[in-house]
């Protein structure tokens, strides 16, 4: 949807909690799934922030995170084409050809509503949850980090990258690589990567320590097993979901002192529109 159509669909508009509910309801299927399937899951970063802070949503956000080892996350995505149901929507650039984020490749989608976050983009929209993949690192640090450091690159280049964070040369080589890769189908590039992440999606736990956020991802974000697991359950409005053994430590490396509340000016959703209409194609069906 574009500012115009927006602005015509004001009547379908929902409030920030409608579409939060919504939300919720999608983690509730994902948590039921992965639990008569022995997949183990947890909140990640302001989700599990909400529920450590607010026992629910941060009041002012309007997403889901959720994290998985990476072998559960290549399980959940076979069993959720099956097992999700006419209400839900997995994406990826393979499941949605119009879908081009890289760097965030694996949405659960809610069928019946509309979240718009940025304008004139034509795949599904429905209401989300992100589900990232953390990856052990194995005995061969060195090598993981390579690797790493080399699907991130390229996962970034179909990011928007503000060019004035760059100087010398490497803004002028960034806006070569990035004209380039426009070229490059999402879909090939998706592709590319999962084959990458055949090379660490048999690393076992009993050979490290340590964890990170998938190698596709460019935060180098790095967890002590001890940190995650065991997995305990916590509160989350009128349920319970997973989150990370050590939530304290978690949250203090990512947001510093967590409990304390932000400013007002920051006090800011992602979304620019909700409704609890569908406006927009589901890849593979007619409306």
């Amino acid at each position: 949807m574009n500012k115009k159509e927006i602005a015509q669909a004001s009547a379908d508009a929902i409030s920030l909690r409608e579409m939060q509910l919504k939300m919720l309801q999608t983690t509730k299927k994902i948590h039921e799934i992965c639990e008569k399937h022995h997949l183990s899951y947890w909140l990640m970063y302001g989700s599990l922030l909400g529920a450590v802070r607010h026992n629910g949503f941060i009041p002012w956000d309007d997403d889901m995170d959720i994290m998985m080892p990476r072998k559960d996350h290549q399980k959940f995505m076979e069993i959720a084409k099956t097992e999700l149901g006419e209400d839900y929507f997995m994406q990826t650039p393979l499941t949605d050809p119009k879908y081009d984020i890289l760097h965030v490749p694996f949405k659960v989608r809610e069928n019946h509503s509309t979240l718009i976050e940025d304008l004139n983009k034509d795949y599904h929209q429905g209401a989300f949850v992100d589900i990232f993949a953390m990856d052990y690192m194995g005995d061969d640090e060195a090598a993981f980090r390579r690797l790493h450091k080399k699907t991130s690159m390229l996962a970034s280049l179909k990011m928007k990258i503000d060019f004035h964070q760059l100087s010398g040369i490497k803004r002028y080589v960034r806006i070569l690589l990035q004209c380039l890769f426009k070229l490059v189908p999402t879909k090939t590039m998706f592709n590319y990567l999962q084959k990458q992440v055949e090379q660490v999606v048999d690393n076992d736990a009993s050979d490290c320590k340590y964890a990170m956020k998938g190698i596709e991802f460019l935060e180098k974000d790095l967890y002590h097993l001890d940190d995650i697991f065991p997995l305990r359950l916590h509160r989350f409005e009128d349920c319970e979901f997973y989150i990370p053994n050590n939530a304290d430590k978690i949250l203090s490396d990512y947001f510093g002192d967590y409990m304390k509340m932000p400013s007002e000016d920051k006090k800011k959703p992602h979304g620019l529109y909700y409704s609890d209409k569908r406006f927009y194609e589901i890849p593979g069906k007619r409306s």
